[in-house]
């Protein structure tokens, strides 16, 4: 995988949560819009509302297509790194899941290049 492919697929895994947030926060903001017959939005405002709608909902939907397909120690991995403590430091949690540093790195890679191939990237 492409050194630029994996920067970005780390990116998109450490902003899973703000992702589903934002999503959230924009389809509110559409329905918002609809009832309110807001005169102020431009059509032009709203196509990249959608947009970024479908885009976070097609990363999220490929994120948790992924979680549900890992297997034990990945998802352990997965939930360590990107979700429950997301600013912990590698080397803590290389020791919480008492596993190498080499093993650790090779499974980041993979649960990258899992995403990547999702997201149509590979």
């Amino acid at each position: 995988m492409k050194h630029n492919t994996k920067k970005f697929v780390l990116q998109e895994l450490a902003d899973y949560r703000e992702s589903c947030a934002e999503n959230v926060r924009i389809r509110e903001r559409i329905n918002n819009l609809k009832c309110s017959g807001n005169a102020d939005v431009t059509n032009r405002e709203l196509k990249i509302l959608f947009l970024r709608q479908a885009y976070l909902e097609r990363v999220i939907v490929a994120i948790d297509n992924l979680r549900e397909n890992l297997n034990e120690d990945l998802s352990q991995l997965f939930n360590a790194k990107f979700l429950t403590r997301p600013s912990m430091q590698d080397k803590k949690i290389i020791a919480q899941l008492n596993v190498s540093r080499a093993k650790f790195y090779k499974d980041i890679d993979l649960i990258c290049q899992m995403l990547a191939d999702r997201l149509g990237l590979s």
